[in-house]
C-alpha cells in the first residue's frame, strides 16, 4: 500500500491517539486525502475526506469554511471518479453553505457553481 510508504500509517495512528477528531489532525488527513488522490488511490481518498467532513462538522458545524472546503474537494473527487449525482449534491450543499458565511464572496460561490456545471 503507497500510504504506507508515505508515512500515511504514522498519520492514521497517530490520529486514533488522538482520537481521530483532534483538528491538527483532521486538517493532516484531509492533506493525505489529497495526495491519495493526487496519486489515484480514490476509495482510501473518499473514505478521509468523509471521516474529516464527520469530524469538522461535529467540531464546526456543517457550514464553517474548512468544513465547506473539505466537502468541495470530496465532490471534486465524485466528478473525477465519475460519480455526478454525489458530486452536484456536495457541490450544492457547499453553495448553500457558502451563502451563510460571514463575508461570504461571490467569487466563491461562483467558483462552486462553475464546479458543479
Amino acid at each position: 500500500m503507497c500510504v504506507r510508504r508515505l508515512g500515511g500509517e504514522r498519520v492514521l495512528r497517530a490520529a486514533a491517539e488522538r482520537g481521530g477528531s483532534n483538528i491538527s489532525t483532521l486538517t493532516t488527513k484531509g492533506n493525505l486525502a489529497s495526495l491519495l488522490e493526487d496519486m489515484g488511490e480514490t476509495a482510501e481518498a473518499r473514505r478521509l475526506y468523509e471521516e474529516v467532513i464527520e469530524g469538522e462538522t461535529a467540531q464546526l458545524g456543517g457550514s464553517y469554511t474548512s468544513t465547506l472546503t473539505t466537502k468541495g474537494n470530496l465532490a471534486s473527487l465524485f466528478e473525477d471518479m465519475g460519480e455526478t449525482a454525489e458530486a452536484r449534491r456536495l457541490y450544492e450543499e457547499v453553495i448553500v453553505g457558502e451563502k451563510t458565511q460571514p463575508g461570504s464572496t461571490q467569487n466563491s460561490i461562483l467558483t462552486s457553481i462553475r464546479k458543479q456545471m
